[in-house]
């Protein structure tokens, strides 16, 4: 669901308790040549027609995270380095910042 709505996992609400309990490997080829914009309407109407799964998009209130100088100052370390690229990384309940040398 997140592949064919492409969303991260924590935006997906409700549903029934197998949604969330077991994992599903969906393996299915289109009957054509398709470009990535042509493939996730393909797989969408896939998860309706075989498992029936209707959506709705709506807006919701959600928790956010604000990143804070703490009292006793910043303990992040200023990497002055062009030639790597920053990597940000979110989940459920986390996110991560790395720069590598």
């Amino acid at each position: 669901m997140m592949a064919a709505y492409q969303v991260q996992g924590f935006r997906l609400v409700g549903g029934p308790g197998w949604v969330s309990d077991k994992g599903w490997d969906v393996q299915a080829q289109p009957s054509r040549a398709a470009s990535d914009s042509e493939i996730w309407p393909m797989l969408r109407g896939l998860l309706e027609d075989r498992f029936q799964l209707r959506v709705h998009s709506e807006t919701r209130d959600m928790p956010v995270y604000e990143l804070m100088v703490g009292p006793k100052g910043k303990k992040l370390r200023a990497i002055d380095d062009s030639t790597t690229k920053p990597d940000i990384r979110t989940g459920n309940g986390f996110i991560r910042f790395t720069k590598r040398q």
